[in-house]
C-alpha cells in the first residue's frame, strides 16, 4: 500500500495536481491519469489483485477531488462528480473485504458514472464554455 500511496503522490507531483498555487491543472491531463487508473482496475478485476484493485480506486478517489478535475462548474457536474467518487470509494471498500462481486458491481457503477458524465459534457460543450 506504501508503495501505491508513493505512486499516487508521485504521479500528482509530476502533474503538478497537488499544488494550490498557481493555475488550474490541465484537465485533459488528469483525465489521462484517470484513464490509466480505470485501465488498471479493471486489470486488478480480472486478475482479483485487491491490492492494485484498492490503490487504482484511491487514485481515482483522490484525483475526483483535484481543482483539475472540474471540465465544468454546474451543479449536473458536480453531481456527476460525486457519484463517481462513492463509487471509486465502494470499489475501494470492497477491495479491501476482497469482496470481488462487490467490487465488480461498484465498478459497474463507476463506469456508468464514467460515461453518463462524457456525455453530458459532449452535449454541454456547446451550451457551457469549458474551464480551460
Amino acid at each position: 500500500m506504501k508503495t501505491a500511496r508513493r505512486l499516487l503522490i508521485a504521479t500528482l507531483l509530476m502533474l503538478g495536481l497537488t499544488s494550490s498555487a498557481g493555475p488550474d491543472p490541465d484537465t485533459d491531463a488528469v483525465m489521462r491519469v484517470k484513464l490509466g487508473a480505470a485501465q488498471r482496475l479493471l486489470g486488478g478485476i480480472a486478475l482479483a489483485d485487491y491490492a492494485l484493485i484498492k490503490s487504482n480506486a484511491a487514485t481515482l478517489t483522490t484525483l475526483s477531488g483535484q481543482r483539475g478535475w472540474a471540465a465544468l462548474q454546474t451543479p449536473d457536474y458536480e453531481l456527476f462528480s460525486t457519484r463517481f467518487r462513492l463509487a471509486s470509494e465502494a470499489v475501494g471498500e470492497a477491495a479491501g473485504k476482497k469482496d470481488i462481486d462487490a467490487v465488480t458491481r461498484s465498478y459497474h457503477e463507476l463506469t456508468l458514472s464514467c460515461v453518463a458524465c462524457h456525455k453530458y459534457l459532449r452535449d454541454e460543450r456547446p451550451k457551457t464554455r469549458l474551464r480551460k
